[in-house]
């Protein structure tokens, strides 16, 4: 017999509570409350104002530029800046 997957198990929720939040950043519930302020004021995504839950594509996209990462369309950008930059505008 086969066993039903559901969606939940393959792929994580899109919106996170707040206690999700504080585990992906490492913190405890009671720090994340403290202390979100201060991490808004740095960039990290707001709640929802009608649901009440963060965005988890958009904590990872903050958490990679607070770490100097680059997100795959920003170094596509920077390659075809570059490229620009070589070869000049088209057409010439």
């Amino acid at each position: 017999m086969t066993r039903r997957v559901r969606l939940h198990e393959v792929e994580p929720p899109r919106l996170l509570t707040e206690a999700e939040v504080a585990h992906l950043l490492g913190m405890s519930s009671a720090e994340l409350s403290r202390r979100h302020e201060e991490l808004e004021q740095r960039g990290m995504p707001r709640r929802h104002p009608i649901l009440g839950k963060r965005d988890r594509h958009a904590l990872h996209l903050w958490l990679d530029r607070e770490f100097g990462l680059q997100s795959p369309a920003a170094a596509r950008r920077e390659a075809v800046l570059a490229r620009l930059e070589q070869t000049g505008p088209w057409p010439p």
